[in-house]
């Protein structure tokens, strides 16, 4: 038996008549049986309104203790934070709404990649602003199928910073959008 999420979804574990998370499940069907998957998203929410650091797990709630390339990550608390230690990984999305500023920062040259899977992957809306403004560079990679939707700021500033698109029309800036 095997169970296949939507894109943004993970696989949880079994229920039913049968228990656990091995994948793909080997049944024995001697009888009537009732298996159920589970499913979930890796959703995180910054919960830091001050300078603090990215890959602290209780910066992020729920806790994220066990980053995956399906995270989705959302700066959504209307002030102006920054998330310091960003590290080279790849995640699914990076939301940044609400008028939030959030800022990111590293201690060496990183790249955060965003995978993708449905909807926007990387999504600025209108009021808000993501920045990168550390010395050391932090690309921001979109994978070969993400898209990404600018309507609010992208600034970077201080470093070598890049935003790279690897789908042709992949990144739109919308009207009102900036980039600095």
């Amino acid at each position: 038996l095997t169970a296949t999420p939507a894109g943004g979804w993970n696989f949880l574990g079994w229920s039913g008549d049968a228990t656990g998370a091995t994948h793909p499940l080997n049944v024995l069907m001697n009888g009537n049986k009732s298996i159920t998957a589970t499913f979930g998203q890796h959703v995180y929410v910054w919960n830091r309104t001050v300078t603090a650091s990215f890959a602290t797990a209780s910066n992020w709630t729920p806790s994220r203790t066990t980053p995956a390339s399906d995270d989705v990550l959302i700066f959504n608390n209307g002030a102006t934070s920054t998330a310091t230690g960003v590290t080279t990984q790849t995640i699914g999305r990076l939301d940044v709404s609400g008028n939030t500023l959030a800022t990111l920062q590293a201690a060496s040259p990183v790249t955060l990649t965003i995978a993708g899977g449905s909807g926007t992957d990387l999504d600025v809306q209108a009021g808000s602003t993501l920045r990168c403004n550390s010395a050391n560079g932090v690309t921001l990679a979109l994978g070969a199928s993400a898209t990404g939707a600018i309507a609010g700021t992208v600034n970077y500033s201080a470093g070598a910073h890049r935003l790279v698109a690897l789908g042709a029309g992949a990144l739109v800036f919308q009207n009102g959008s900036l980039m600095l």
